[in-house]
């Protein structure tokens, strides 16, 4: 009798195993970034990018742990996504992040700007500080202009044009990887010093770009700000209008590149103190020469911060926002009902304790410059591709659960033997001997 309550509850709790870690099909994950992606726009938000899309798994593009790739479920998802937004908000963008794609061969570039925007993509945003750090004036112009030369192509056996074309954002200088004259977490005194060779990297990438009608806009860089150090935010605003000033003159949208997902104070985070009247995000975006402002996100309380942030972008600045850097993960996680930021979310705009914890920049794979072409022919798993239902990775928390359920299996059946060698035993002793 206890051996068969053991089986059935072994049975009950694989079955839930099998229920909780059955991977979210393809069609679930579309409606699923539909709704996510959708969320931003309903309030407002002027466009959406993923981090990170690597192409597929043989290409040498910079992957990371957020990497999705067109040879999968996932990219099927988002592609199919893409297509439904465009249809739905046609005066928005949408697309991803490919940071180093200009140190990849032109096949390459050209082979993923035509899926992207055989998908409905229409932004991409690249780094141009990743290319070099030593401002070398020809390699810049040789990476940008392999970029821009692949995206004309793409748009032009897509037939694209205008606001429908894939255009791109470039941001310039690097502040969590160091790079486009930025030093790799930049602290007070380089907001106070003289920028030279920032200065000097950003006038290069406005020569190299300054014949393409596909470039949207420019950031002044990618995510910069100043480890919750709030004295150097009038450092940090005084560089907001120095750069912003240098970027205007090219005619295109300009933006600091902000992530604006910290919840304590700092250069650009929307959270304000009693010593700090007003938030460094409000300050440091106020100048005429900065039309566009951003957030990133890649869990729930960064989204929170995020929308948060883009609220403020609209009824404070009345300037357009958009999201620079999401990860899928994060862009499915619940939706945020309204009045909730307006509530209980108060907490984002009035005193926060200024401590600070240090957050890990993302590392960027990128293999040296002088990559083999990659052929053009697509190796995609049959199965994958003809199986819309293909499993997703499992995640750390789905793997930690499963582990966690392998144990308790393995216990359960432990106790189940020794309660049988236990009966047994003790009917052995029973026994009458002969």
């Amino acid at each position: 009798m206890h051996i068969q309550r053991g089986l059935k509850f072994l049975l009950v709790i694989a079955m839930f195993a099998m229920l909780l870690l059955r991977p979210i099909s393809a069609a679930t994950l579309e409606q699923r970034l539909v709704d996510g992606i959708g969320e931003f726009f309903d309030k407002g938000a002027e466009g959406y990018l993923f981090w990170q899309y690597s192409g597929n798994k043989v290409e040498k593009l910079g992957t990371d742990e957020f990497s999705f790739f067109r040879s999968s479920a996932e990219g099927e998802a988002v592609c199919k996504a893409f297509t439904r937004l465009r249809t739905k908000y046609p005066q928005k963008f949408v697309g991803v992040n490919m940071w180093d794609v200009g140190r990849n061969d032109y096949a390459t570039a050209l082979r993923n700007f035509q899926w992207l925007a055989g998908c409905g993509a229409n932004m991409l945003r690249i780094n141009a500080g990743v290319y070099l750090g030593n401002n070398d004036s020809v390699a810049v112009k040789v990476h940008l202009n392999r970029v821009l030369e692949a995206l004309t192509e793409a748009n032009r056996i897509k037939g694209l044009s205008g606001d429908s074309a894939l255009r791109v954002i470039i941001a310039i200088g690097d502040y969590p990887n160091g790079g486009g004259g930025v030093p790799k977490s930049a602290g007070i005194e380089y907001y106070q010093s003289s920028h030279l060779d920032q200065i000097e990297f950003t006038n290069l990438v406005l020569t190299a770009t300054a014949a393409s009608p596909l470039v949207y806009g420019f950031e002044v860089a990618n995510e910069p700000h100043c480890g919750g150090n709030t004295a150097a935010i009038p450092a940090y605003v005084d560089w907001s209008g120095k750069f912003s000033k240098l970027l205007s003159a090219s005619g295109k949208r300009v933006s600091l590149g902000q992530m604006a997902n910290f919840d304590i104070p700092n250069c650009d985070s929307i959270v304000s103190s009693g010593e700090l009247a007003v938030s460094g995000f409000i300050q440091s975006n106020r100048f005429s020469t900065i039309t566009d402002t951003s957030a990133h996100f890649y869990n729930g309380t960064q989204k929170a911060m995020a929308l948060a942030a883009l609220r403020k972008s609209k009824d404070d600045l009345q300037k357009p926002f958009y999201v620079g850097e999401a990860s899928i993960s994060a862009t499915i996680e619940g939706i945020i009902p309204p009045g909730v930021l307006e509530g209980k979310a108060d907490k984002y705009f009035i005193a926060a304790p200024q401590v600070y914890s240090p957050v890990e920049p993302k590392i960027i794979n990128v293999d040296e410059p002088g990559l083999s072409p990659v052929p053009l022919v697509d190796p995609i798993t049959p199965d994958v591709r003809s199986n819309p239902e293909a499993s997703q990775p499992i995640s750390a928390p789905q793997f930690n659960l499963l582990l966690i359920l392998l144990i308790l299996l393995v216990a359960i059946v432990l106790i189940c033997a020794a309660i049988y060698w236990a009966r047994r035993l003790a009917k052995n002793q029973a026994s009458p001997t002969i």
